[in-house]
């Protein structure tokens, strides 16, 4: 069980995904950064013959979910998707018609074909923007349990109705009180 008396210990590293993994399995944020560097070392071996390899990284900061999910799982924790009524939505060019694409997607119409070129060049398409809903309209799923958010670009950890992130320094905040509560919740997972 998570401890949310006290703050997430912050020392080594100060970004969002070693924050939420350490106040998961209650280490340092330094700690959770170094296993993430190890992990990216030993993924680096596996790089193709005549590719460049990624320079290493001094600060481990643009963590991804296979990333941090990995770490979980190897301290014993499990996790579940959970929905939050994230969703993917058609967008209609303009005025409600579709959208064309040419063959090297270089180009796009927007509401009609251009009479410049054969049709055969040009292709439709479909594009598609996700919806989700604020934080404050969702917080009523995180009262009980243990979850881990993800808003766009940022990681943030939900335990029993309390919040933590870097945007409050590792401290545990009440939900209601949690920072950027009009920001979109992308997806949450339920860890036990």
């Amino acid at each position: 069980m998570i401890d949310t008396t006290k703050p997430v210990d912050r020392m080594g590293n100060s970004f969002c995904g070693p924050l939420v993994v350490a106040a998961i399995i209650g280490t340092s944020t330094g700690a959770v950064a170094d296993m993430i560097k190890h992990g990216r070392a030993a993924k680096a071996f596996a790089v193709p013959v005549g590719r460049k390899r990624r320079p290493k990284a001094t600060v481990v900061r643009g963590t991804y979910e296979n990333e941090l999910f990995a770490l979980l799982e190897a301290h014993g924790a499990r996790i579940e998707p959970i929905d939050v009524g994230s969703r993917y939505i058609r967008i209609r060019g303009a005025r409600g018609r579709d959208t064309f694409v040419n063959a090297t997607f270089t180009r796009w119409a927007a509401s009609f074909l251009p009479p410049v070129l054969s049709t055969d060049e040009w292709y439709p398409c479909t594009i598609l923007e996700r919806e989700a809903l604020p934080l404050w309209r969702v917080a009523v799923l995180f009262d009980t349990g243990t979850y881990i958010v993800n808003t766009p670009n940022h990681w943030a950890i939900a335990s029993d109705g309390k919040w933590c992130e870097t945007y409050t320094k590792g401290e545990w905040v009440p939900l209601r009180n949690a920072p950027g509560r009009n920001r979109k919740v992308l997806r949450a997972w339920r860890v036990s």
